[in-house]
């Protein structure tokens, strides 16, 4: 399928398209691995992501983050 799309141009929404098209008439079963697959991802990204919230550098990214948004919100008021 992918090397279909990449000889027709399409755009990005077309091709978007084109695979939830093809997504719908797939069967419970032929969905099952895709599903699988996104499952254990998104448990891998949970588990890394909470790591990381622990670490210096996500506290540093928070504080800078609690700062700069501030500044943003009083530029926006002063405006």
């Amino acid at each position: 399928m992918r090397e279909d799309l990449k000889v027709k141009s399409l755009s990005f929404t077309e091709i978007a398209k084109l695979v939830g098209k093809k997504w719908q008439h797939l069967t419970p079963s032929e969905k099952e691995p895709y599903e699988q697959q996104g499952f254990a991802a998104k448990e891998k990204f949970t588990i890394e992501l909470a790591e990381y919230r622990k670490t210096k550098s996500y506290k540093t990214f928070s504080e800078y983050l609690l700062e700069f948004n501030a500044k943003q919100l009083h530029i926006q008021e002063s405006s």
